[in-house]
């Protein structure tokens, strides 16, 4: 009984138990259902703010490289949907940066979080964005994953980058502009001024830089210069633009037109003012001119109104001199001002008939011009002697003649006027500087029709037309000049554009087969060293060419900066080995050294500042036969500052302008150095259009030292830059086929020597319409193009092949000895897809058709994997299958080859070439073996051409 009692409390009490514990599980079933609640409301929030971030988010798992999530604003960044970024690796949206990529992410990992500015995406339609992101780690079932948050920031590096130009350009405009410019303080003292107002005034950059502007300005307009100035400080106005004179260092006045902009901070506080000056001094003296004469006629006018006025009686003829006047103003030539001032006269001195008669240049004729009224009295045109007659009376004497009745002049030409029905007249002379012109005569059909009103009249008229006419041929000639200009410079232009082409064509000869014959293995070192002669002295006269290209563009002010990113330590390094090697060549020592560290890129024109460190340092190393010369590089003041010493004889104080002069040479040791004498003037030039000053300092007998500063902007980023030293002998792949047109045949053999040993098959076509026949028949991978071209140039030969479907996607690169940026441009706006300057290097070619052709190169040395091979069925005729000219021309060339005669072979193949198109290819290798030299070949290929010629009779019959 006990033992039952104690079982039923056992079990009432494991009943409570579970009671308990149910009530415990409940609790714990309703906590958990709340965390439960509450990581939902977290995952909806984090969803939200997920898909509704203005930002692309994604969710990476490192381990694998992958996507595992990713927001719209991502999809529609990177131009993919969810899925396809979900199953694409991270390398397709960071292709050129997954070294960098990945290293962040490594930082991500070991720091937490992590912050980059710098990273490059690309989008599905292959454009770059710059990214900005900001990562942190998160763990998800048990996985490290990391949310990267990422801010497309393209636009606003664009837009940086766009400022840095901008500025840059400025500077550049600043410095290389014609007119003056300046920078001033709010006291108008020159923070900073270019070269031209330098040069205007007189004075250094830094003596200006003590200055103000009132201490340059002419006592008499200060006060009006100073309020316009304060107001544009004080925020009264933004600019102003005034007139004013200038005191030059020297004293004298300089008339100049100045425009005033103030710049203003974004709470509109006042920071610098910016000016521009233009000397207009010489049209203040032809203004001043025009209005002394025009004071002149003015007071005429006036005296003339005053004689007018005091009558009512000669208020019609008044309105009839204002209306001549204004008519005068816009006449545009002689014979239509001569009509309005007789027209009118006719009608203010009431004349049946009124003429103008002119002096000739020997004084002693004049010439009548009937402009108004009856003209059968003397004919248009009429010589007249000055000696006795009315005319030349009223000349002699230099005032009016007035003849009330013409019956009573015994002179020979008053019969013939009275006879026409004139009885009186008026003569008043053309006086202009004190000198007689001619006359301005009227005559009426009435007697004493003529007072002495009339004759202060018709004075007045007469010295106005001779004021106007003076102005009108005054003109006349400034067009003539201006004209006379515009055709001189057009017809400079057009001199050194044909000298440039006819002196770099047959450059192109000498140095694209001195480089061929270079790489020939079999040449002795003699040879070997008079090639090279060739090639330094060829390269010698490139150098004079361009030089005084260089110049003419500079004139004209048509050298415009070209600004690039580049390495400036690669820059600095190739200028230095070259002259490393041309001071050893004269035994004197070459120091090349960076006085402070250099930024890896910079951004502004590598071209011309190559050119201008080889100039200075070539003419440094002329001049000096002791010692040596150094070229220094460092930072200064903010900008990079280039400097070449030398140790040479130094420079006379006297002619340190002398030498900025164009071809102004020094003597040395009484020996004259060669050159133009071209190089520090263009130097100096260039240095201005690039936003910097040359300087100079030389001592006599121990040297001088020349520098200038650039501002060269630091960039970031560029590729490694790899120089290929190693001769190329060939390529991998399929064989290409190139068509080499020109109608020089040095030009197109020069190109055929060049590229076939390296395995490409070369067509050659002479003129613009077989190079378009065989472009379309041939179909090349790529066309070599000459411009210049009798018949079919090479800009229409590209317009009307691209024109076809065959043409619209070979590549075409014009080789011209044109190589005026002008030029460029046009054959890139006709459809080229490059251009090559003449003469080139065969490295230049090389790199063009490795860039467009997608070329791997073999080199001297290296087993190619596979060379290149031709296709049989796409190829032009071989030896195996040449058209054959005919026996007689045959036996003529085998004579001329036996008896050595290459110009006769030479003027043989052409001639056969020209006959007929068909035997084109046994002309062109009959011509290669011939500028070879290659006697032995020759005469062994035209006898098997005889014998094969013999064999097809043969077949035939």
């Amino acid at each position: 009984m006990l033992d039952t009692d104690k079982t039923k409390a056992e079990l009432l009490a494991e009943v409570a138990a579970l009671h308990h514990r149910n009530a415990q599980l409940e609790r714990e079933v309703a906590r958990q259902r709340q965390t439960e609640q509450a990581l939902w409301e977290s995952e909806q929030r984090f969803r939200r703010i997920f898909e509704r971030s203005n930002d692309a988010i994604f969710v990476i798992d490192p381990a694998q490289g992958r996507i595992v999530n990713a927001n719209d604003r991502a999809c529609q960044m990177l131009g993919y949907t969810r899925e396809q970024l979900l199953n694409i690796a991270i390398s397709a949206i960071h292709p050129d940066e997954m070294p960098e990529f990945n290293a962040f992410l490594q930082f991500v990992q070991a720091e937490g979080h992590g912050w980059t500015d710098e990273l490059t995406c690309t989008t599905s339609w292959g454009r770059r964005l710059v990214s900005e992101i900001s990562a942190s780690v998160i763990e998800l079932d048990g996985n490290l994953l990391i949310i990267a948050q990422v801010r497309d920031v393209t636009a606003r590096k664009a837009a940086l980058k766009a400022l840095a130009d901008s500025e840059l350009q400025f500077r550049t405009l600043f410095e290389s502009s014609p007119v003056g410019m300046l920078i001033a303080d709010a006291e108008g003292r020159f923070v900073r001024t270019n070269r031209a107002f330098q040069t205007m005034f007189g004075y250094s950059a830094e003596a200006l830089e003590q200055m103000t502007f009132a201490q340059l300005t002419y006592a008499r307009d200060l006060e009006t210069s100073r309020g316009l100035f304060e107001s544009v400080v004080s925020g009264g106005r933004t600019h102003f633009r005034t007139e004013k004179r200038y005191a030059h260092r020297d004293g004298h006045l300089i008339w100049s037109e100045v425009t005033i902009f103030a710049i203003r901070d974004a709470q509109g506080r006042f920071q610098h003012s910016i000016g521009v000056v233009e000397n207009i001094t010489g049209r203040k003296r032809v203004e001043e001119a025009l209005r002394a004469s025009e004071e002149r006629i003015r007071g005429l006018l006036l005296q003339t109104q005053y004689t007018l006025t005091d009558t009512e009686a000669y208020a019609a003829q008044l309105a009839h001199l204002n209306e001549m006047s204004e008519k005068m103003s816009m006449a545009t030539d002689e014979d239509e001002l001569f009509s309005i001032v007789t027209r009118h006269t006719s009608q203010i001195v009431r004349a049946d008939r009124a003429s103008i008669a002119l002096l000739t240049d020997d004084g002693a004729q004049y010439r009548v011009l009937v402009l108004h009224g009856t003209k059968r009295v003397v004919p248009a045109g009429t010589l007249l002697p000055v000696d006795g007659t009315l005319i030349g009376r009223a000349m002699r004497s230099r005032r009016v003649l007035n003849n009330p009745n013409l019956h009573d002049e015994a002179l020979s030409e008053t019969s013939v006027v009275v006879e026409g029905g004139l009885q009186s007249s008026l003569i008043a002379p053309m006086i202009l500087k004190q000198r007689v012109i001619g006359t301005l005569n009227v005559a009426s059909q009435s007697l004493n029709a003529y007072d002495k009103r009339d004759e202060d009249l018709l004075l007045h008229i007469a010295t106005f037309l001779g004021t106007a006419l003076e102005n009108l041929r005054w003109n006349k000639e400034l067009q003539v000049a201006k004209d006379s200009a515009e055709a001189a410079n057009r017809a400079k232009s057009e001199f050194l554009a044909n000298m440039s082409h006819e002196l770099r064509t047959p450059l192109n000869g000498i140095l694209g087969y001195t480089q061929i014959l270079l790489n020939e293995r079999e040449i002795t070192a003699k040879q070997r060293d008079g090639l090279n002669i060739i090639q330094r002295a060829g390269e010698h006269l490139l150098m004079l060419i361009n030089d005084v290209l260089d110049l003419s563009k500079i004139e004209a002010r048509k050298m415009e900066v070209h600004l690039t990113d580049f390495r400036l330590k690669a820059l600095l390094d190739d200028v230095a080995s070259i002259f490393r090697i041309r001071a050893a060549q004269k035994g004197i020592d070459f120091i090349f050294e960076t006085l402070s560290a250099l930024p890896e890129g910079v951004r502004g024109d590598e071209k011309k500042l190559r050119q201008v460190l080889a100039n200075l340092l070539s003419n440094a190393l002329k001049f000096t036969d002791e010692g040596g010369i150094a070229l220094k590089v460092g930072f200064h003041d903010g900008a990079i500052r280039f400097q070449v010493e030398d140790t040479g004889p130094g420079i006379a104080p006297e002619a340190m302008e002398a030498i900025f002069q164009p071809f102004y040479q020094l003597d040395s040791d009484s020996k004259q150095i060669e050159g133009t004498g071209l190089g520090l003037p263009i130097s100096r030039r260039l240095i201005e259009i690039m936003g910097g000053e040359l300087h100079i300092n030389s001592q006599v007998g121990e040297g001088s030292v020349f520098w200038f500063q650039l501002d060269l902007p630091e960039v970031y980023g560029l590729a490694a830059e790899h120089v290929e030293t190693r001769v190329v002998v060939g390529y991998k792949g399929p064989r290409r086929r190139l068509l080499a047109v020109d109608d020089k045949w040095e030009n197109r053999t020069v190109l055929t020597d060049m590229l076939a040993p390296l395995g490409f098959e070369v067509i050659e076509a002479g003129d613009g319409h077989e190079g378009l026949d065989k472009a379309l028949k041939f179909k090349p991978d790529l066309i070599l193009l000459d411009v210049r071209m009798p018949g079919l140039n090479g800009l229409e030969l590209i317009r009307r092949l691209r024109a076809t479907g065959a043409g619209q996607h070979v590549v075409i690169i014009v080789v011209s000895a044109s190589a005026f940026d002008y030029n460029r441009q046009q054959s890139l706006s006709a459809g080229s897809d490059d251009f090559l300057a003449k003469p080139f290097r065969l490295t230049q070619l090389l790199n063009l058709l490795r860039t467009h052709l997608a070329l791997e190169w073999i080199y001297d040395g290296a087993v190619p994997s596979k060379l290149p091979s031709a296709d049989v069925s796409l190829t032009v005729p071989t030896d195996a299958h040449i058209a054959l000219p005919t026996p007689a021309d045959l036996d003529r060339l085998l004579d001329l080859a036996k008896r050595g005669n290459i110009g006769g072979i030479t003027a043989q193949a052409e001639q056969i070439r020209a006959a007929d198109s068909r035997y084109a290819p046994f002309a062109d290798k009959l011509l290669r073996l011939a500028r070879g030299f290659k006697m032995r070949e020759i005469e062994a290929f035209v006898k098997q051409s005889i014998e094969e010629g013999a064999t097809d009779d043969t077949s035939c019959c």
